[in-house]
């Protein structure tokens, strides 16, 4: 069995943009490493459209290669909230 998980924390870079029929919504996360982009579900999409960009995020997900392009696609979204301990 192989285990596909990644999480990524950064902030906002995008708001969320339709990718695919009204179900896939794509944002992109950056941080200290870059900018990358992940694939986020309609109801995902649609709270992170209410945030600013530079919102920080954690993001937890799986890796896809489609045409030998490397995406996340988001499982998990959470807000982070700076100064929170």
């Amino acid at each position: 069995m192989m285990l596909n998980q990644i999480v990524l924390i950064g902030k906002l870079n995008s708001l969320p943009v339709e990718e695919s029929n009204n179900t896939l919504w794509k944002i992109r996360i950056e941080n200290e490493d870059g900018v990358f982009p992940v694939y986020v579900w309609k109801g995902v999409a649609d709270v992170l459209a209410e945030k600013e960009v530079g919102t920080l995020i954690a993001i937890k997900g799986k890796l896809t290669n489609t045409d030998d392009v490397l995406t996340v696609v988001a499982e998990r979204v959470s807000l982070i909230t700076e100064g929170e301990e």
